[in-house]
């Protein structure tokens, strides 16, 4: 994150040219979007509601310029409030519910804002589910599922969202897009980011080294 002074002022006038209306600093909607299902309870000094992934990469850039963190939120469903943000809290949900069934129902391409128990309705005819099945699927959106690598009571840790995950779409914090997907993205990350694709692969090398931990992961 940037070192420079918090320019809320400046991101909130610049927001408003990325996201419109969607721009919130009134007292009502930002104490209503701290609230999460968790015990915890912070006032954002500014809400965005995002719809699209360009907004969102706009948005990252323009935090950075500003000097001001930022904290994503789906549904706020989870009980660990770690969508609770004293800062700039981007909201992903309402722009982002584009679905499709692929492989005839061996997958399911979904978008962050879709809803568990409506990619579930979808994938019903095929006689299939997704992996994770959290108490509050009938609330908790796609994006913050696999975030916190939601399981459930009945999948365990077998069916849960990082053992079902077939490939993903990410924005990184300087903007880069990663569709592991897509065999020219990957490709196109190896070649530009090079000391980051070094450093994972040494995290998973201390990783695999560690027998205990290994074990507990």
């Amino acid at each position: 994150m940037s070192t420079l002074i918090k320019d809320y002022e400046r991101f909130v006038k610049e927001a408003k040219e990325i996201c419109k209306d969607r721009v919130y600093t009134d007292h009502l909607r930002r104490y209503a979007y701290g609230v999460d299902a968790s015990c915890y309870s912070y006032l954002p000094k500014v809400v965005v509601k995002a719809e699209d992934e360009r907004e969102v990469r706009r948005l990252i850039r323009l935090c950075q310029q500003c000097g001001t963190p930022f904290t994503f939120r789906a549904a706020g469903s989870s009980l660990s409030g770690q969508c609770s943000s004293e800062d700039v809290l981007i909201v992903c949900n309402d722009g982002f519910k584009k679905m499709e069934v692929i492989d005839d129902g061996k997958a399911l391409k979904c978008e962050c804002g879709v809803i568990g128990s409506d990619a579930n309705d979808l994938l019903k005819p095929y006689n299939r589910k997704i992996g994770p099945d959290p108490a509050t699927l009938a609330t908790a959106l796609v994006g913050g599922i696999l975030n916190n690598n939601s399981s459930g009571m009945c999948c365990g840790t077998a069916q849960n969202s990082y053992k079902t995950i077939r490939s993903i779409r990410v924005v990184l914090l300087d903007g880069t897009v990663l569709d592991t997907s897509d065999k020219k993205s990957i490709e196109q990350f190896l070649r530009e980011k090079p000391q980051m694709v070094e450093d994972i692969l040494q995290l998973r090398k201390e990783i695999l080294a560690d027998e205990e931990l290994t074990h507990l992961i």
